[in-house]
C-alpha cells in the first residue's frame, strides 16, 4: 500500500490529551485512575496522558474501600476482583465518556478506507495511498503527544513501559497475520515464490520491510507475482521512527536542565527541528530518487512529528467553534482531494504530503472533546458515527489483512478483481479484520492479571515479544531454507540421456516423456542464468581488448566466436 501505520484503537473513543484547551483554566492533579481538574469559571474534561497514544482513563475513580466490580466510566476492576469481561473490542453501549474523542476513530477509518480501496481499484483511487500519510499524523498525535506531555511532567519517558505497550499492541495480531501468509505460500503459491515471501516476512519481522521494498522491486498494484507483507511497510517506519522518538524527548529534557529552559519548551523544540530537517529531507530526496524516499523513514518522520507538534501545542490555541467546524470540513476536503487527484508519478511524499498532513491537522485540531462541534456543522458528527467507530476500532487488523486477501485472490486467479469480486473481498478482509480485533488483540492488549488485583508487568510482554519474533522468523527461515537447498543442489544436474540438451539429435517427432524430471527444477530455474564473463557483458571493439573476453580452454584447437544479445548469451555456458 501503502500503509498504515499504527491504526490503534479498540478501547473505544479515544481522549484528547494534549488537543486544544476548551473553555477553562485551572491546575490539574493527577489520581489513581486519571486526572482531575479544577476551575474557577468552567469544568475542563482532562484525560490522563494515554498509554500507548490511546487514554482509557476514568475521570472519577472508584473508592478503595467500596467493593464493587468495575467503574461505571471506564470498567476499572475494584481491587480483590479479575478483570472486566471483555465484549471483543467493540466500542461500549451507551453514551460517550466525557472528554471522548470519537473523531479520531472516525479519522482513522477514513485512512484504511482511502488504502483499502486504493489497493482494490487504483485506477479509480489513484491517490488512496495518502492515507497512510493519515495514519502517521494520528500516531504522531497520539503518541509523540503522550511522551511529550510525560516528559515535560516527570522529566522523563518510562521505554521499558512504552515499549511494553507497543509489543502487546501490535505484535501479536502482526504475527498472527505473517504466518497465515507463509502457510499460504506453501500451500497456494509454486515454490518458486516461497523464497521471496519469506524474505518479505522476515523483512518484517526485523522492522525493516520499508528499506527491502526500496531496494528491490519498490511498490507495486496487486498482482499475483508481488509480496503478500509488502504493506508492512508503513509499520516499519513508525517502529523506526518510535525507537528514536523517546530518545530525542529524553535529550530535550537533559537539555533543558543544562540550558536553565523549562522541559516543555525544549520538548517543543527538538519535535519542531525533527519536522523541519526531516521535511526538507523529504521535498530534496524525493526529487533526486524518489522509488526510495517513498519508503525511507527519515523522509517521513516530519509526519508523525506534526501530529506530536499539534497535540503538544493545541492546548494553547483559542480557536472559536465555528471556524473549528470549517476547519474540520477544509481537513477532510485537503484528504479527499488529495485522494482523488494524486497518482504514483508525482514526487511524493515531498512538499505535495503538504496537502494530505494538513489537511489531517485540521481535522485533529477542529475536534472537541465534549461534541459541541458537532452541533455546530463539524465533521466530527460524521466521524464520530458509530459506522466510522467500528471501522476506526478494527482499523489496524483491517489494513494487515486486506492486502494479503487482494495479492492471493489475484494470483489465484491470475487477474485483477473486477467490481463484484472486489466487494466480496472487502466482506472477507472485513470479517477477518473483526475476528483478528476480537480474539488477537483485545486479548493480548489487555490480558488478565496473573493474580487478582494485579496488572500485567512489563517482563511479560516482552516474554511475549520473544516468543513471537522466534515463531514469525521460524515460519520465514523454513520455506527459505527448502529452496535455498534445492538451489544448492542445482550444481550437482549433469546431461544425460534422459536429457542430452543441445547435444543431441531430436527425432522428428519428440515423445513426450514420462517419469522424467524436468533439469533445471522449476523451483530455481530464474537463478540457472548462463554464464557472462566479468567483463564481457557489452563489448566494444573500439575500446577493449579481444584478449578481454576469452574463456573457457584457452589451450583448444577450436575457437568459437559468440556475438550477439541476451539470446546469445543464453550459449556462453562452456
Amino acid at each position: 500500500m501503502t500503509g498504515g501505520s499504527d491504526p490503534p484503537g479498540r478501547d473505544g473513543p479515544v481522549h484528547p490529551s494534549g488537543g486544544p484547551r476548551w473553555l477553562s483554566s485551572g491546575a490539574s492533579t493527577p489520581g489513581r485512575h486519571g486526572w482531575t481538574s479544577r476551575s474557577e469559571r468552567a469544568p475542563r474534561p482532562l484525560a490522563r496522558p494515554p498509554n500507548d497514544g490511546e487514554p482509557r482513563a476514568c475521570p472519577t475513580p472508584p473508592s478503595p474501600r467500596r467493593r464493587r466490580s468495575a467503574c461505571p466510566r471506564c470498567g476499572s476492576p475494584s481491587p480483590g476482583r479479575g478483570p472486566p469481561a471483555r465484549g471483543g473490542g467493540r466500542r461500549p453501549a451507551g453514551p460517550p465518556r466525557p472528554g471522548a474523542r470519537l473523531d479520531i476513530q472516525g479519522l482513522r477509518a477514513v485512512a484504511v478506507g482511502l488504502v483499502v480501496l486504493y489497493h482494490l481499484r487504483p485506477d479509480v483511487l489513484t491517490g488512496g495511498f495518502v492515507g497512510v500519510d493519515v495514519f502517521f499524523v494520528i500516531s504522531g498525535f497520539l503518541i509523540v503527544g503522550s511522551l511529550g506531555r510525560e516528559a515535560v511532567r516527570t522529566g522523563t519517558v518510562s521505554l521499558r513501559d512504552f515499549y511494553a505497550r507497543r509489543v502487546r499492541r501490535l505484535l501479536p495480531a502482526s504475527t498472527v497475520v505473517l504466518v497465515v501468509v507463509v502457510v499460504a505460500t506453501v500451500l497456494v503459491m509454486p515454490v518458486s515464490r516461497w523464497q521471496g515471501t519469506a524474505e518479505g516476512v522476515l523483512a518484517s519481522v526485523l522492522q525493516v520491510q520499508n528499506w527491502w521494498q526500496a531496494a528491490t522491486d519498490g511498490y507495486s498494484a496487486a498482482t499475483g507475482a508481488v509480496s503478500p507483507v509488502q504493506h508492512f511497510w508503513s509499520l516499519a517506519v513508525e517502529e523506526q521512527f518510535y525507537l528514536l522518538a523517546p530518545l530525542l524527548l529524553l535529550v530535550a529534557c537533559w537539555l533543558s536542565v543544562r540550558l536553565h529552559r523549562s522541559r516543555r519548551g525544549s520538548v517543543v523544540a527538538v519535535v519542531a527541528v525533527l519536522a523541519v530537517v526531516s521535511l526538507a529531507h523529504s521535498v530534496t530526496f524525493t526529487v533526486t530518487d524518489h522509488d526510495v524516499a517513498y519508503f525511507a523513514t527519515t523522509t517521513r518522520m516530519w509526519e508523525l512529528a506534526a501530529g506530536g507538534l499539534l497535540a503538544l501545542l493545541g492546548d494553547r490555541l483559542r480557536v472559536a467553534r465555528p471556524v473549528r467546524a470549517l476547519a474540520s470540513w477544509v481537513g477532510l476536503a485537503a484528504i479527499a482531494g488529495a485522494a482523488v487527484t494524486f497518482d504514483t508519478t508525482m514526487a511524493f511524499p515531498g512538499w505535495i504530503a503538504l496537502a494530505p498532513v494538513l489537511g489531517t491537522v485540521l481535522v485533529l485540531l477542529s475536534g472537541q472533546p465534549d461534541g459541541a462541534a458537532a452541533r455546530t456543522g463539524s465533521a466530527q458528527r460524521l466521524l464520530g458515527s458509530r459506522l466510522f467507530g467500528y471501522f476506526g476500532d478494527i482499523s489496524y487488523s483491517l489494513y494487515l489483512w486486506h492486502w494479503p486477501v487482494i495479492v492471493f485472490w489475484t494470483f489465484w486467479v491470475g487477474r485483477g478483481p473486477t467490481k463484484e469480486e472486489c466487494v466480496v473481498l472487502l466482506v472477507a478482509a472485513v470479517a477477518l479484520a473483526d475476528l483478528s480485533t476480537r480474539f488477537v488483540e483485545t486479548p493480548f492488549r489487555h490480558p488478565r492479571p496473573r493474580r487478582a488485583g494485579r496488572p500485567a508487568g512489563n517482563r511479560g510482554a516482552f516474554r511475549l515479544a520473544a516468543v513471537l519474533t522466534v515463531v514469525s522468523l521460524a515460519a520465514g527461515v523454513g520455506p527459505w531454507l527448502y529452496v535455498q537447498q534445492r538451489t544448492s543442489d542445482l550444481g550437482d544436474q549433469r546431461l544425460d540421456a534422459d536429457h542430452p540438451g543441445g547435444a543431441g539429435v531430436l527425432p522428428d517427432e519428440l515423445p513426450a516423456a514420462t517419469g522424467v524430471p524436468v533439469i533445471p527444477d522449476p523451483t530455481v530455474a530464474a537463478q540457472d542464468t548462463p554464464y557472462m564473463h566479468e567483463g564481457c557483458v557489452a563489448f566494444d571493439p573500439r575500446q577493449m581488448d579481444p584478449d578481454q573476453c576469452l574463456y573457457g580452454d584457452l589451450g583448444s584447437p577450436l575457437t568459437v566466436v559468440l556475438a550477439g544479445d541476451s539470446h546469445a548469451g543464453q550459449l556462453t555456458t562452456p
